[in-house]
């Protein structure tokens, strides 16, 4: 806003008249400098974002849910490998080691 960029003191006034002409110079420059810019500027930046946006719907439609969902089954027939492996061998011996460590008693003496 124009009254946010002059801030005159109370002491001092600008006569009315050059306030108001300041004023209507302002605004006039204003709407006539953005109408030029946006008319100028618009179409470019409307590609370029129109482009990058097209980029990154292509790049997540054919690349990125592809490979995630290759990813999910690969790792899946991974996870299930594991799953067994582990059940198998891992889980005996970590239970029969806690079946084990669990008869363990610690006592403190007091010197």
């Amino acid at each position: 806003m124009f009254e946010d960029l002059v801030g005159e003191p109370d002491q001092n006034h600008t006569p009315d008249c050059a306030y108001k002409c300041g004023f209507d110079c302002y605004n006039l420059c204003l709407g006539l400098c953005y109408k030029i810019i946006a008319i100028l500027c618009t179409w470019c930046i409307g590609m370029c974002f129109g482009c990058a946006y097209a980029y990154t719907t292509f790049c997540h439609i054919w690349a990125i849910i592809p490979c995630f969902k290759l990813c999910d089954i690969c790792i899946g027939h991974a996870k299930r490998c594991l799953t067994i492996y582990f059940d198998c061998f891992c889980t005996p011996c970590c239970t029969a080691l806690g079946s084990f460590f669990s008869q363990i008693k610690v006592t403190q003496n007091a010197a």
